[in-house]
């Protein structure tokens, strides 16, 4: 978090420390109807005070199987086809796509959307099974822009050649692959055997959900456990095998949904209440509560770890009954009331801001030392300073920077040394160097990041834990990193380490071959095409390389999307530095921009003009800076830096511009959009008063039922409102503030413009 600027420097600002304890930061979540998550009087609620108390989105598959019909547009087809899809027999699809029996129909229409040379090509590849398994990468099919056109192309190769695999690349290009879950069960079934049972797998399985396979064989013991294990590693999420007719046939066919009470996609929502806990580590200590999977929880957004928390979640899989009579035995530090059942789960994003009532210790001028007497003098000029900084950050806002724990803790120090000549500056984080690992689809460092152990300061050590506890936990990281033994790791880390204990439990089930890895490795190279000789090894490496992929996805799904996330809000905190260093706080020509109140959207973006200069018709606040993504619009006068920077990460190769389909990784199922973010912020509803520290009150008692309400708005004034102007001459002043920001903005980037850096812990 180096080389952060300033919006103003008018004023000095102060000294002050925060988050000394949990309870000095409480932050209650404003949902899109303006509603705020919290208690009745947030400022005076601590852990003390507690009693003990997802309609699934249809996937293009779906779409296709129920019979929608779709209409190719003319200009969406590959480049190099120099042909248009309009002179193809399909051109428009007016029948129902059905892939149940109609092979002649998968075969026109793949010849309506391929070239000749290519479909011969994919014949032959077919034809030759032996060359087709000692090569990783077969042949290209073309890029495909349209998202419809790739669906239909990946439906009808997984039909008609289920033994080939389609994966979408950058540039939405479409290449070939062996199938390596067809090579898992050809040798138990035949060729021919394997065809079909891939095309139950695929198609079949999907349109009928009381449909079966049966595999039959006079197999031994060892054999029929072998397909059990595969078909469970493969298709174990939605398909269950069983043995029949004395081990002569295996039936599969698909798991039952499980009912959990909410047979009508039914949600439980809730407010939920945490103390000093990270928001993903609590997901999964509620997951492992209620007996349910982290992915089965919905929330809006990630609140602070070492602070008081309330936002609205959902739950999906469990009945209101049994969810209320859990959540009497929730540990002290999290808390769910007001259970509710609702048709919508929450999604990410969806609010409107948070509101912050937040205690800064031992304030005062930057001269002084706070555990001193201060004198009268310096106290009228702290009161002084602190007024015009408030007010002058009220008027003109604030850098709208990601804050420092939007990508994670830092590394150790010892280990930056390994990546730093090629990873970027972000490596020094833990999250978004493991963003950055994913967006270069190298899963295997983005484990080895997750398991290096972390620095930890003594004085922010939680509540709940000691230092013991710290250096158990590095010492357990390092452990393994030594010597890739998972037992080992696992018996040296405490239990409550969810996302390490999750990940060494995944890598063991899936069988990684943790005694090859080189943790050093950091490039992210293709492999070479196989060879007789080398085959049984890649092969090895291969179920290697699923295996870090599935202990990724042991993770919960908002966990993966924040890592990424953490990578791109990083990138963007460099490209507002570099932004305001060069054109400096006016608008410029070539700025994005979006006026105030209007939604930050693809087709509200204007680019500033050379008239848009001269007429003054937008400020700086109006300017906006991409999140990079797959869909977004790069400002003319940055583009050349994002392009560099993504360039010299290597997430865009040498000589490349295009970033579509850059931020799609498939194996994780995470697709980056991108997004626009106002580089200027401002506070709503300011108020602030003077605590003296010997003189603060003792929390009253409180039920758990009295503070679940919503906290009325506070005056909306012109200027800063001031509760009380008294800061103790003791040197323990405390100085209360209450804000609101919008949504994804850090309260730690406005402590830090009104201090002027100033805050510490």
């Amino acid at each position: 978090m180096e080389n952060l600027l300033f919006l103003q420097n008018k004023t000095v600002g102060f000294v002050a420390k925060v988050k000394l304890h949990p309870s000095d930061f409480k932050v209650a979540e404003i949902n899109e109807d303006d509603i705020i998550c919290c208690g009745e009087n947030l400022e005076e609620i601590s852990s003390k005070n507690l009693a003990k108390p997802t309609i699934s989105s249809q996937t293009a598959e779906s779409i296709i199987d129920g019979g929608v019909r779709k209409t190719l547009d003319s200009h969406d087809t590959c480049p190099d086809k120099k042909r248009k899809l309009t002179d193809s027999p399909h051109e428009n699809f007016s029948k129902p796509l059905d892939f149940k029996s109609d092979v002649e129909w998968c075969k026109s229409t793949l010849s309506g959307m391929l070239l000749p040379e290519t479909l011969k090509c994919l014949d032959l590849i077919v034809s030759n099974p032996l060359e087709m398994h000692q090569a990783d990468r077969l042949c290209t099919l073309g890029r495909f822009p349209n998202k419809n056109h790739r669906t239909l192309l990946h439906k009808c190769v997984q039909f008609l050649y289920p033994q080939l695999a389609t994966v979408t690349e950058k540039n939405n290009e479409i290449f070939l692959e062996p199938c390596l879950k067809f090579q898992s069960f050809e040798p138990f079934m035949g060729r021919i055997a394997a065809v079909a049972f891939m095309r139950f797998v695929n198609i079949f399985s999907k349109d009928n959900n009381n449909s079966a396979f049966e595999i039959e064989g006079n197999f031994d013991k060892d054999t029929r456990r072998k397909i059990h294990h595969e078909i469970d590693q493969h298709f174990g999420k939605f398909l269950m095998a069983k043995t029949k007719s004395n081990g002569a046939i295996i039936e599969v066919k698909r798991r039952p949904k499980k009912q959990g009470g909410n047979t009508c996609q039914t949600y439980c929502q809730y407010t939920f209440y945490k103390h000093n806990t990270e928001s993903l580590d609590a997901v999964h200590q509620l997951a492992k509560h209620f007996d349910l999977r982290p992915h089965q929880f919905g929330f809006a957004g990630i609140k602070d770890k070492r602070a008081e928390t309330w936002q609205k979640m959902t739950v999906q899989g469990i009945r209101k009954e049994r969810l209320e009579a859990l959540s009497l035995t929730l540990p002290d530090h999290l808390k769910i009331s007001g259970i509710i059942v609702t048709s919508r789960p929450l999604r990410t994003g969806q609010l409107s801001g948070n509101r912050f009532i937040i205690r800064l210790r031992d304030v005062c001028m930057p001269d002084k030392v706070a555990n001193n007497n201060q004198s009268t003098a310096s106290i009228v000029s702290l009161k002084h300073s602190v007024k015009q900084s408030l007010d002058l950050t009220k008027e003109q806002g604030f850098i709208n920077y990601f804050g420092a724990q939007r990508f994670g803790q830092k590394l150790n120090e010892e280990l930056q040394g390994e990546s730093r000549d090629s990873f970027s500056q972000s490596e020094v984080f833990e999250a978004s160097s493991v963003g950055l690992a994913i967006l270069r689809h190298d899963m295997k460092m983005a484990i080895h990041t997750l398991l290096r152990p972390t620095q930890k300061r003594h004085n922010i050590v939680s509540d709940d834990e000691t230092m013991s506890d710290v250096t158990t936990t590095n010492c357990a990281k390092r452990y393994f990193q030594d010597t890739g033994d998972i037992e080992g790791a696992l018996k040296r880390l405490s239990r409550h380490r969810v996302r390490e204990v999750s990940i060494l439990r995944a890598l063991r089930h899936f069988g990684a071959n943790l005694q090859e890895i080189d943790v050093s490795t950091t490039e992210c190279k293709k492999a070479p095409a196989k060879n007789s000789a080398s085959a049984a090894q890649d092969t090895a490496s291969d179920y290697s390389q699923r295996a870090y992929v599935k202990a990724l996805l042991s993770l919960p799904h908002n966990a993966l999307v924040f890592y990424a996330h953490a990578y791109c809000s990083f990138l963007w905190n460099k490209a507002v530095t570099e932004r305001l260093r060069h054109y400096c706080y006016d608008v410029a020509e070539g700025d994005l921009v979006v006026q105030r109140g209007e939604e930050l959207k693809l087709d509200q973006i204007h680019v500033v003009t050379s008239d848009d200069i001269t007429s003054r018709r937008f400020q700086l606040s109006d300017v906006v800076l991409p999140l990079p993504g797959n869909r977004i619009r790069f400002p003319p006068n940055m583009k050349t830096f994002y392009i560099k920077n993504l360039q010299e990460d290597r997430i865009l190769g040498d000589g490349c511009e295009d970033v579509s389909g850059s931020f799609r990784i498939n194996s994780l199922k995470i697709n980056l959009p991108g997004a626009y973010r106002r580089i200027i912020e401002f506070p709503r509803n300011l108020s602030y008063k003077w605590m003296a520290g010997a003189a603060e009150r003792e929390v009253k008692q409180h039920n758990v039922d009295e503070f679940f309400h919503d906290l009325p708005e506070p005056p909306v004034c012109d200027t800063v409102q001031v509760w009380s102007s008294n800061p103790g001459q003791d040197g323990s002043s405390i100085l209360k503030l209450k804000f609101d920001l919008n949504s994804s903005c850090y309260a730690t980037m406005f402590l830090r413009e009104i201090s002027k850096g100033g805050i510490s812990r």
